[in-house]
């Protein structure tokens, strides 16, 4: 990938290292994951857009962040940095701290929130490397990854609070939650810069998600302002842009109840863990919309993401209750933690994490994980630690070893055959397509959400591209046709009959 001088990544790398290195050093514990110690966010005179270091002990400079993103591309880790402003970098091959892309236009003082500037999304669109920020008013910067620059600012026409968003893969819309009345999620397309729509939503929003099982939008509703009373998980459909109600979470026991904020799926089995900020942790099943397991080990979440190379899930538990041996309490009753689940629904472990430590990042090429940490560890005594915490999962692998030859058998149309050579390189020739353009397929890979795009031509299509990560076995491959679903199925063992007489040749 191209980046402009200012960005650098070599150069940067090297300053960024040399100048600071990791605080603290890697801690290896009986636990799968293993402290490696935090990233300072530290100004230099080199340093691009920075404008503050995070070491501040209290006050406005002090680490204040919220959602990360991971591009697998370039492998770094975007944070939103209300400290500088801006989607502060993270390289995930060196660890240390790259500089500061700032929000292109200075805003004002979001409703409810932080002074001045408050970015709060952030999400990586990989396929067209867009980066987009919400900034938790009425403003979505898109920006151009190759360039280092922004692309456009949309003003949300209606309400704000713009948010966490998660991205569509099959229609390249992002999906932005509006957390301040008029609640809304924003439909944003990220090919043309617009926003095409905004759907009404029932109360307060939280953190969205694409299935890419079934292609739909699952959206949590906290409902904050009433308590929680009606909190749920919506079932949004991206064709209609309509939604369903999939759970209700007040009493789902008649007992307990859940405000969801995080939430992420297993593509295997089509599960999810729902991060509760009030009570326990959930498995979901996302088909049947029950409720099949409660974690009391943790508590307390606000942001969540699930690693398909190691097919476990992590919640940032800033706010958790549950007391642990190890871990130091803020000061404030909480006693902040990394939650690892291990799919198919599992408790693993919890690990002591960081102040504020409400964001967090996966980096699934390494299996790493990043918290934003104002001190670690979190203790009322302690001063230091301010900048990103970093832990590696050494777990086994989902699917180790070399890349089986693996296919995928589409229902929904004609012939349709995807085969995965090596379980890289992707190959298809479609039949019994719609009318309608781009035509894309959505593969579920040990990396994640990655697409192939394809040659169409009067109802037929050849796709052809190589993935970064391995098709996942027991994943799902999606094709869309100018944004909707038209088939389906899961990838399994062996080439399929591909290219043999009868089946794609």
């Amino acid at each position: 990938m191209k980046y402009p001088a200012s960005y650098n990544k070599a150069a940067l790398s090297i300053l960024v290292s040399l100048c600071l290195g990791l605080l603290l050093a890697g801690n290896a514990s009986a636990l799968d994951l293993d402290n490696l110690g935090v990233i300072p966010v530290h100004c230099t005179v080199n340093t691009p857009g920075c404008l503050f270091d995070w070491t501040t002990p209290a006050g406005a400079h002090q680490t204040n962040i919220d959602v990360f993103s991971f591009d697998p591309f370039s492998h770094t880790i975007y944070i939103a940095d209300r400290v500088n402003r801006g989607a502060t970098a993270i390289d995930t091959d060196s660890n240390t701290y790259q500089g500061t892309i700032p929000f292109p236009t200075t805003f004002p003082t979001a409703p409810g929130a932080c002074t001045g500037s408050c970015p709060s999304g952030m999400l990586v669109a990989p396929p067209l490397h867009k980066l987009v920020m919400t900034d938790r008013g009425t403003r979505i910067a898109i920006m151009d990854l190759r360039l280092g620059s922004a692309e456009s600012v949309l003003l949300m026409p209606l309400g704000s609070g713009s948010d966490e968003l998660d991205y569509d893969p099959l229609n390249q819309r992002a999906y932005v939650a509006n957390t301040i009345a008029p609640y809304e999620l924003t439909v944003v397309d990220l090919v043309n810069d617009t926003i095409v729509t905004q759907v009404a939503l029932p109360s307060n929003p939280e953190q969205p998600r694409f299935n890419p099982v079934d292609g739909m939008i699952y959206q949590n509703i906290t409902d904050e302002d009433n308590g929680g009373l009606a909190a749920k998980v919506l079932k949004f459909n991206p064709a209609t842009n309509t939604f369903t109600t999939l759970v209700s979470l007040h009493l789902y026991d008649g007992v307990h109840s859940c405000q969801p904020h995080g939430i992420d799926i297993d593509p295997v089995t089509n599960r999810a863990v729902l991060g509760c900020t009030d009570d326990a942790q959930l498995l979901l099943d996302i088909a049947t919309g029950t409720i099949l397991t409660r974690f009391p080990q943790v508590t307390g979440t606000d942001v969540e993401y699930f690693n398909n190379n190691l097919r476990r899930w992590y919640t940032a538990s800033s706010n958790n209750v549950v007391a642990t041996d190890s871990c130091e309490p803020d000061g404030a009753g909480h006693v902040p933690v990394v939650g690892v689940f291990a799919a198919p629904g599992s408790f693993v472990e919890a690990d002591c994490s960081a102040l504020n430590g409400h964001g967090l990042g996966v980096d699934s090429i390494h299996n790493n994980i990043y918290v934003g940490s104002r001190r670690f560890p979190a203790g009322v005594a302690n001063l230091d630690g301010a900048g990103v915490l970093v832990f590696h999962d050494h777990s086994a692998l989902a699917q180790p070893g070399l890349a089986p030859e693996t296919h995928a058998t589409l229902s929904g149309i004609g012939k349709a055959i995807v085969h995965f050579q090596g379980g890289h390189v992707a190959e298809a020739r479609l039949s019994g397509l719609p009318a309608g353009s781009p035509v894309l397929l959505n593969v579920t890979t040990t990396v994640g959400n990655e697409t192939v795009t394809c040659d169409a031509s009067l109802g037929t299509a050849t796709c052809h591209g190589t993935l970064l990560g391995k098709a996942l076995i027991g994943g799902e491959v999606i094709a869309s046709v100018a944004g909707g679903s038209v088939a389906s199925g899961p990838i399994t063992n062996g080439n399929g009959g591909f290219g043999k007489a009868g089946n794609s040749e």
